[in-house]
């Protein structure tokens, strides 16, 4: 969050250079510890918070994508942003 911020509030080819690489890293994430997550019903726990943390890290969402596909929604996320 803090890279989307510092290039949405600086706009210029380091910041955006650094978000692209931190949501790489972030899909990377996203694809290890969400598929890990879904090993687990989340209807079988009690605790309210750990079913929306499963909830959360099921919806493995765009890093699902092969790796040039990914590539190519962050390159074009810059520009939904304001550039």
């Amino acid at each position: 969050m803090e890279a989307t911020w510092n290039y949405i509030t600086n706009i210029n080819q380091k910041n955006q250079e650094e978000m692209l690489h931190k949501d790489m890293e972030r899909s990377q994430f996203m694809i290890y510890f969400g598929t890990r997550a879904r090993l687990f019903k989340v209807t079988q726990f009690q605790d309210p918070d750990v079913k929306r943390m499963l909830s959360k890290l099921q919806n493995i969402e765009r890093a699902a994508l092969p790796k040039d596909e990914l590539q190519e929604v962050m390159d074009g996320a810059p520009r939904s942003l304001g550039t």
